[in-house]
């Protein structure tokens, strides 16, 4: 039987003894004997190939870059379309990813980066792919293929944690409900991953064949959603913050003030946190700290407003910042109790920058009763 692939050079790159993978690995096959054109291998696992199936080499070490010409194609339509994020298949290190970012700059966009981890050469290499990319995703799929089924779970564990240290959001993806591909409703085994997904401070979790495929995709989204709501009200009952590391953020100003008004929201029983940021960036290490209360994420910027639907307990809000504090405050008093955030004479904690006329410069920490009116102060801490 012979098999073809649109990537002839595999053949150069492929050696006696390396396993190759098929569909997801339900089909395995071993090298047997290299030649030229050709890899003639030893069918380990057999099984029915269609078109178009993937194929996985955990053994080699592939020299291709990892941007294909379809991949380039789909970059400029996300670019054209003014997308928020782009994700990037089989990142074996920060090279892959330094490849697409050089590439942005030419096309004057601000597209970010999503890291899927699903390649043992990723594994290898994770610290400098957590420092580049701006989101990881944990493709527990392609991991699951390419390594011992029994090493995913830890290594998603890790995963996580190292997004949490470096204030990364993380999206948690692949085979989350994958009963419910064929069935309507989900097995109790599932329904734990998904819990442990966000119990373990993932950011996002993420639906693939259910949604894509499958029979019930509407039930799929509900299931998750239901999970998601019901893991969500234990942590804040829980009410457990967490760190992050203040050495690999942006700014250390601003993760102290992160971390502040985690505690201080803690301590006082803030109705929420109030955030305005240009960049997202207090948004994001806010989330981080998995506060026990909501956080508005105002921003004048639309595009960070919709980047900010990816962080953790952020919702966020296209508003025009004043220049000044006191003014500034009355206007977040009326749009909360518009939107029915906050009621008169609740307490909320702001995070804004003193110099409201300079993009990132956050710096100040407000503890705020909602009045309506700009006659109260806040109180600085």
């Amino acid at each position: 039987m012979r098999i073809s692939t649109n990537r002839p050079e595999l053949i150069r790159e492929v050696g006696v003894g390396h396993r190759v993978l098929i569909d997801d690995g339900a089909v395995r096959l071993r090298v047997d004997k290299a030649e030229a054109d050709r890899l003639t291998c030893v069918v380990e696992v057999g099984g029915t190939i269609r078109n178009r199936k993937g194929v996985n080499l955990p053994d080699s070490n592939l020299q291709m870059s990892a941007m294909t010409d379809k991949d380039r194609e789909d970059l400029a339509w996300a670019i054209e379309n003014k997308l928020d994020y782009v994700a990037l298949s089989f990142v074996r290190s920060a090279a892959d990813l330094h490849e697409l970012q050089g590439l942005l700059p030419l096309a004057g966009c601000d597209l970010r980066i999503v890291a899927k981890i699903e390649t043992m050469a990723a594994i290898g290499h994770l610290e400098e792919i957590v420092e580049t990319a701006d989101v990881i995703m944990v493709a527990r799929g392609d991991l699951g293929v390419e390594m011992d089924l029994a090493r995913v779970p830890i290594l998603q564990k890790r995963i996580v944690r190292m997004c949490q240290t470096a204030g990364k959001p993380v999206i948690v993806a692949t085979q989350m409900l994958q009963s419910m591909v064929e069935n309507a409703v989900a097995t109790r085994a599932e329904v734990s991953d998904v819990a442990n997904a966000i119990l373990d401070g993932g950011d996002a979790i993420m639906l693939s064949a259910e949604t894509s495929v499958g029979k019930y995709p509407i039930e799929a989204v509900k299931t998750m959603g239901e999970i998601a709501l019901e893991t969500e009200q234990f942590l804040r009952e829980k009410n457990e913050g967490m760190r992050v590391d203040a050495s690999r953020t942006l700014r250390r100003i601003t993760t102290a003030v992160a971390h502040g008004a985690s505690m201080v929201s803690r301590e006082m029983d803030a109705k929420l946190v109030a955030v305005w940021t240009d960049t997202g960036n207090t948004g994001r290490l806010l989330s981080k700290t998995r506060l026990n209360v909501p956080v508005i994420g105002l921003s004048p910027d639309l595009h960070v407003c919709r980047r900010m639907s990816m962080y953790y307990g952020v919702i966020p809000i296209q508003a025009n910042r004043p220049e000044r504090i006191l003014q500034m405050l009355k206007e977040l008093d009326e749009l909360l109790i518009r939107e029915k955030f906050v009621v008169a004479n609740d307490l909320i904690v702001v995070v804004a920058g003193t110099r409201l006329d300079k993009e990132g410069a956050t710096n100040a920490l407000l503890m705020h009763l909602v009045s309506g009116s700009a006659d109260t102060a806040p109180i600085f801490a």
